[in-house]
């Protein structure tokens, strides 16, 4: 399934020929990939993550874009199957400055050390 949202619109398809023509209909010039990072996750799966830049027909800058997709193993030896796979594209890019709302920094003991462990947690029967 492909959900594509719009200012004003929410357009969905489902089977392979509505997806094939909804990506098309985004009228895509160009493409420039800027970073390309991958993780390897839990039960051999790895976590792709791509920015960059393109250039939509209808639109006159480049706009931001991320993508990101799970690949999920097929077997052993078999290869992968997209699992998950979100594009966001940044049409309207918005500045705040920093003295309106500023961050803090994250350190290590703001975070859990459960959740970078290398084994996850085993739970009961509910």
């Amino acid at each position: 399934m492909i959900l594509v949202i719009d200012d004003q619109t929410v357009t969905t398809a489902t089977d392979l020929n509505q997806i094939h023509n909804l990506i098309m209909s985004l009228k895509f010039h160009s493409i420039q990939t800027n970073t390309v990072q991958f993780l390897e996750c839990w039960g051999r799966g790895v976590l792709l993550v791509v920015s960059g830049f393109v250039k939509i027909e209808d639109v006159a800058e480049f706009c931001k874009f991320v993508h990101t997709i799970y690949l999920a193993p097929q077997g052993i030896g078999n290869g992968y199957f997209i699992k998950n796979d979100i594009l966001h594209i940044v049409t309207h890019d918005y500045q705040v400055p920093h003295e309106l709302n500023p961050v803090a920094p994250i350190t290590s003991k703001d975070i859990d050390p459960r959740f970078y462990s290398e084994h996850p947690p085993t739970f009961g029967n509910y």
